[in-house]
């Protein structure tokens, strides 16, 4: 059975997290990379989220931080929303 990687879609708010991150820490520029191409193929392999985050999804990247996402299914495409400190991460509604 042949797999469709799911593509990639990003908000202004990940893309400035991810910026500001990875340019402080170097090793989790491996940890996501790893994270983002077994999600590509198995989006479902994550947590659902509840209350005010419902319809969005988390992984843990390392022990610290937390990628949010939301999977379209009828685009085949993973949107990434906030990648951030999990201290940080559920602290306000995703947009």
């Amino acid at each position: 059975m042949i797999y469709l990687k799911y593509e990639l879609e990003v908000t202004e708010e990940f893309s400035k997290q991810y910026t500001k991150i990875i340019k402080k820490d170097k090793g989790l520029l491996s940890s996501f990379e790893k994270k983002i191409e077994f999600l590509q193929e198995n989006p479902l392999n994550s947590k659902p989220m509840q209350h005010s985050f419902s319809g969005n999804r988390r992984v843990h990247l390392s022990r610290c931080f937390v990628l949010i996402f939301e999977i379209n299914e009828s685009k085949k495409s993973l949107l990434l929303k906030r990648i951030a400190h999990h201290d940080d991460a559920y602290t306000r509604d995703i947009e």
